[in-house]
């Protein structure tokens, strides 16, 4: 199971500018935690905890840990079914997945994407092959809202969640005209 977690920087695809992110990645069924910090410049792993306090704690067992390592399950899917929680920070929660190529070189199963629009960040969210699908949220909502409904579509579509501006992951420009 080490292995797992140290192989990640060195499938670490990096990150916008300066990114700096603290992940701690509990595996209950085992009793262990690792950290990983993410920034700009690379990624580093370690087992245990230092006092740094974490953005993001996923959590989930030894099993699915490995089938999400695998590319067999993407953390959308096992977060629907149940099987990997998230607590801080959810945006980098869900990014975290689309930071690391999956053994053998092959992309991640989904990404996060900032699209900049008039100089504002717009994110997104795509998973999943196929002919594309557009989620679209309403007032109050996030592409987080749609996690159950990308899951699914995903194994047919490729599907793309947003949040417009002032929401999720985007920006949220003071003078806007939302």
């Amino acid at each position: 199971m080490h292995e797992a977690f140290r192989s990640l920087p060195g499938r670490y695809l990096g990150a916008h500018a300066d990114f700096d992110a603290t992940y701690h990645l509990r595996l209950g069924d085992i009793g262990h935690t690792w950290e990983l910090r993410c920034t700009t410049h690379g990624a580093r792993v370690r087992a245990g905890v230092t006092g740094r306090r974490p953005d993001v704690v996923i959590g989930s067992d030894s099993e699915t840990w490995l089938a999400l390592r695998r590319g067999d399950l993407s953390g959308i899917e096992a977060f629907s079914q149940r099987r990997l929680y998230a607590r801080g920070d959810l945006d980098l929660a869900i990014g975290f997945e689309g930071m690391f190529r999956l053994p053998n070189g092959r992309p991640p199963l989904l990404r996060i994407h900032n699209v900049e629009e008039h100089g504002n960040r717009i994110s997104t969210l795509t998973m999943g092959e196929g002919p594309d699908v557009l989620l679209l949220h309403g007032l109050g909502g996030t592409k987080s809202s749609f996690f159950d409904t990308a899951a699914a579509l995903s194994r047919r579509y490729r599907v793309h969640a947003l949040d417009f501006p002032g929401f999720g992951g985007s920006s949220k420009p003071a003078l806007a005209r939302y």
